[in-house]
């Protein structure tokens, strides 16, 4: 595994790598915590620490040729772990935070998102579980692909569903882990749309978890049936809306099989729901070549409601990708985003410093 770690951060980029993270649960310091507490499932089994790291080259391991526990406690996770406490980020596991750091996004590295958890350096048990166990979805949005989408696979690609990945031995296995841990998320393919899913949330209720578990959803915001309000009245959900604009033209272009106006009333639902639950609503955006010019209008309706925005780097395909523009096509853009962010500074309050730090991003990377 030394062959493939990248070097550690020098002492100055280290510095500024740390300002203005909130490192005070943590008796340790590393460049990532999620090795000691986070788990992710994808929908061929494979299971890494993050949505980063879950391909066949990248992954901790794969459900279905390993157990769990075998998986958690293996010496590739332990090498891991080494290896993010000497702050740096391996190779090819954590290939995307190191671009973003050679990129000079320091301050927005993904890696970041895992410093609110709790963890201590033996890492006993994933403490977070991030589900994405299955590609079932009625969207075939522009940017995915069939691992993502099982319409995309059935439509576009032409291939044959994706094998169930699964199975008992998986759920005994999680009967042991499930208990352990303080927070979940559930994305897609469409959460809703998911038996797997079902089946842990089922698991949550028998262990009577609602009270001890943050349980967040990801969802494209098409569902909303009589299922789906049976589970999330037993158990508290947060929900976090895709959206890629606030006009139909943008939205519905994108997200092919989309209803703008049915997702907003969605929407309204999951407002009230959260209002009664003492819960939370936000969107999560794919900031895209093809939808950059409505990044404004979108946080400016996500304030209206007092919603976060979350923004997601989108590398892939290179044809909606922003860095994969010329850059002095990305140039022009990110300068007209920063005469926005100008504009919309005074307005915001919930969503000034994500449109702050996302141009300051783009810009670092033209340098």
């Amino acid at each position: 595994m030394s062959e493939g770690l990248h070097p550690k951060m020098k002492e100055a980029l280290k510095h500024q790598y740390d300002q203005g993270r909130d490192l005070s649960r943590n008796m340790f310091r590393a460049s990532c915590f999620a090795p000691f507490g986070s788990l992710y499932f994808n929908p061929l089994g494979y299971v890494g620490y993050c949505c980063h790291n879950q391909t066949e080259q990248t992954a901790l391991g794969r459900i279905g040729e390993q157990r769990l526990a075998e998986i958690w406690r293996s010496k590739k996770a332990e090498a891991l772990r080494k290896t993010v406490l000497a702050y740096a980020f391996p190779k090819p596991s954590c290939s995307f935070c190191q671009w973003q750091v050679d990129s000079g996004n320091v301050e927005g590295v993904f890696a970041r998102k895992y410093d609110d958890m709790l963890v201590g350096r033996e890492a006993l048990w994933p403490r977070r579980m991030e589900f994405a166990m299955s590609n079932v979805c009625n969207f075939e949005c522009t940017m995915c692909n069939g691992d993502y989408s099982s319409l995309i696979r059935k439509k576009t690609e032409k291939k044959p569903p994706l094998p169930l990945a699964y199975g008992e031995e998986f759920f005994a296995d999680m009967a042991e882990f499930l208990p352990h841990i303080r927070q979940a998320e559930f994305m897609g393919g469409e959460p809703f749309l998911a038996t797997e899913n079902y089946r842990i949330w089922e698991m949550m209720v028998g262990f009577d978890m609602g009270e001890r578990v943050k349980l967040k959803v990801t969802t494209n915001g098409s569902v909303l049936n009589s299922k789906v309000e049976r589970v999330i009245d037993q158990l508290p959900f947060h929900f976090t809306v895709s959206l890629e604009g606030v006009t139909k033209d943008t939205q519905d272009a994108i997200r092919i099989n989309s209803d703008l106006d049915q997702v907003l009333k969605n929407v309204e639902r999951f407002l009230a729901y959260s209002k009664a639950r003492g819960t939370s609503v936000n969107f999560a955006h794919c900031l895209m070549q093809q939808n950059w010019q409505g990044f404004g209008a979108l946080l400016e309706y996500a304030e209206g409601l007092d919603c976060q925005v979350w923004v997601n780097v989108v590398r892939q395909p290179k044809t909606h990708s922003l860095y994969g523009l010329p850059r002095e096509e990305l140039g022009e853009i990110v300068g007209k985003m920063e005469r926005e962010r100008d504009r919309l500074a005074p307005k915001l309050r919930r969503n000034r410093e994500v449109l702050a730090k996302t141009v300051q991003g783009l810009r670092a990377y033209l340098g």
